[in-house]
């Protein structure tokens, strides 16, 4: 964890006194109070708790924040300072969370990684701009861009996000080659014009592919919303049954990306082989999620094991629905 010192420092002196003088007669020790953690991106709201009474601690900030002119939740100044630090290197946010994995630190939300970069990111280049425009009105000789040599080929406004242009520029690049070649296909996410901007270029259709990550993302969502019987899912709310449906979703995609990757590497890639496979995989699917996985599973799955028992497969098939319906009426 990265924590602020003083902050730090300040929670256990405090929390000794207060133990001491609410609890004078315990000689039990104090130690972090990980049920009652709150993480905010890098920086944590914790506690601490007695191990032998019942003492808690009350819950404290230990990060820096930020001042806002606006009301709501402050930023930590830990999370707005890794994103400009990331601001003049190639780190992606996948990269981010994969540097920080190593050094063994939660890295948090890849999602709220990215917001907050993206936010940082707009008051960046934008005070970058604002630093060269104010040095050109003082006399400055600000010449980037469009000095000699200068190494700027688009213009500071320029959408780098258009990737029907970018895909053609890189077919134009492979085409200055003595003997270029001729792309066939082209494997992009699902609503990626990349495909149509490279066949516009080389004046040849280019087949655009799914990638597998982005194919089944798209799949969960739409499963997340599609508009199932009132009844399909257990809960006493609305809000419940629309909890049971995205845990359903999810565990749709990963049995789906399961059965076409266990598919893919029996057959060897033999697509024709492939497609029939998944035919009768389709079926196996849903006989698995209505609970009566028995011949159609053993003959047709590719994710589990033949051996495997028909009271194990219903098992598993019937986790998304029983288990959850049994968490949902002790909440409630």
């Amino acid at each position: 964890r990265l924590l602020h010192n003083k902050k730090t420092s300040e929670l256990w002196n405090d929390s000794f006194k207060d133990h001491r003088s609410l609890k004078p007669t315990c000689e039990g020790s104090l130690d972090w109070s990980y049920s009652r953690d709150q993480k905010r991106g890098l920086a944590w709201i914790t506690s601490l708790r007695c191990d032998n009474c019942r003492y808690q601690s009350s819950p404290r900030k230990l990060y820096e924040e930020v001042k806002s002119p606006g009301p709501g939740r402050k930023a930590a100044r830990l999370n707005l300072a890794m994103s400009v630090g990331r601001m003049g290197t190639c780190l992606t946010t996948e990269g981010m969370c994969g540097m920080l994995l190593s050094a063994n630190i939660h890295p948090g939300s890849a999602s709220s990684m990215q917001e907050t970069a993206n936010k940082v990111g707009e008051k960046y280049w934008k005070q970058i701009n604002k630093k060269g425009e104010v040095l050109r009105r003082r006399g400055a000789n600000v010449t980037c861009p469009d000095h000699p040599d200068c190494t700027v080929n688009v213009a500071a406004d320029t959408n780098i996000g258009n990737e029907k242009r970018w895909a053609g520029e890189c077919i134009r690049e492979i085409h200055r080659d003595p003997h270029p070649l001729t792309v066939s296909h082209l494997t992009t996410d699902g609503d990626s014009a990349a495909a149509t901007g490279a066949s516009e270029i080389q004046g040849k259709p280019i087949e655009n592919l799914k990638d597998l990550r982005h194919f089944f993302e798209s799949q969960r969502k739409q499963t997340s919303k599609a508009p199932f019987s009132a009844s399909m899912f257990p809960g006493r709310t609305k809000t419940d049954r629309e909890s049971v449906q995205k845990c359903f979703a999810q565990d749709f995609k990963m049995r789906c990306r399961s059965e076409y990757e266990n598919a893919y590497d029996h057959y060897g890639g033999d697509i024709r082989k492939l497609t029939r496979a998944m035919s009768y995989a389709v079926d196996s699917i849903l006989t698995f999620y209505c609970g009566e996985c028995g011949r159609p599973c053993q003959k047709h799955s590719f994710s589990f094991s033949f051996n495997q028992t028909l009271g194990c497969l219903r098992k598993s098939a019937r986790r998304i629905f029983t288990e959850t319906a049994e968490r949902l009426v002790e909440r409630d």
